[in-house]
C-alpha cells in the first residue's frame, strides 16, 4: 500500500510538471516584459527616434534624416524572454516623394540578420503583416534604415504586437515540480 501511495504521488508530480512545461507561452503587447522601458533604441549615423504616447496598442519608429547625405540605421531593439512567436502590424510612411521607401527601408532583424519588410522605390506608403518565430535569449528589432539620411524621415506604426512570455504555470509548475522531487528523494533517502 505504501509503494502504491508513493507511485501515486510521483505520478501526479511528473503529470502536473509536463503540463506546466509543455504550456503555450502567453502573448504581451508593449507591456511587461516588453514594455517600452526593456527596449533599446539604438542610432548608427542617424538621428531617429521612437514615439511610445500610443503604448500599449502601438510605437512610432522614425528613421534618421541628418541631412548629412551618409547612410544610417536606427533599430528599436530587445530580447526575446520566451520560446514561441512575434507577429505584429505595420503601417509604413516616409516623406521621401522621388525614391519612396527605398532610401528610407523598414525591415526586421533578428540576431542580427535582417529581413526587408517594405523598400518598394515607388511607393511612400505600405501596410501589412509579419511574424516569424523566436526562443528565449533571441535580439530582435524594428528597423528604419536611410540610405541618405536627407529628403524625409521614414516611419513605421507598429500595432497589434504580440510576442511570447512564460506563463506563471510554467515556471511555478517547475518550481513545483522540482521541490515534489526533491521532498521524495529525501523521503527515500531518510528511509
Amino acid at each position: 500500500m505504501k509503494l502504491a501511495k508513493q507511485l501515486g504521488a510521483i505520478a501526479a508530480g511528473v503529470a502536473f510538471h509536463f503540463a506546466a512545461v509543455n504550456a503555450k507561452p502567453a502573448e504581451a503587447a508593449f507591456v511587461g516584459a516588453y514594455d517600452p522601458s526593456r527596449w533599446t533604441l539604438i542610432n548608427i549615423d542617424a538621428d531617429g527616434y521612437v514615439n511610445t504616447s500610443g503604448v500599449p496598442a502601438q510605437i512610432q519608429l522614425y528613421g534618421g534624416d541628418t541631412n548629412s547625405n551618409s547612410p544610417g540605421t536606427t533599430d528599436y531593439k530587445i530580447t526575446a524572454v520566451a520560446d514561441g512567436v512575434v507577429k505584429f502590424k505595420w503601417n509604413y510612411l516616409t516623406e521621401e516623394t522621388g525614391d519612396g521607401a527605398a532610401y528610407d527601408p523598414f525591415s526586421f532583424v533578428k540576431n542580427d540578420i535582417s529581413t526587408d519588410i517594405f523598400s518598394s522605390p515607388l511607393e511612400t506608403t505600405g501596410q501589412g503583416t509579419y511574424s516569424t518565430t523566436v526562443v528565449a535569449g533571441d535580439v530582435f528589432s524594428f528597423r528604419v534604415t536611410t540610405v541618405d539620411n536627407r529628403l524625409g524621415r521614414g516611419n513605421v506604426t507598429i500595432s497589434n504586437f504580440n510576442a511570447p512570455v512564460p506563463e506563471p504555470l510554467t515556471i511555478g509548475g517547475s518550481v513545483v515540480a522540482l521541490g515534489f522531487g526533491w521532498w521524495l528523494k529525501r523521503r527515500q533517502t531518510a528511509s
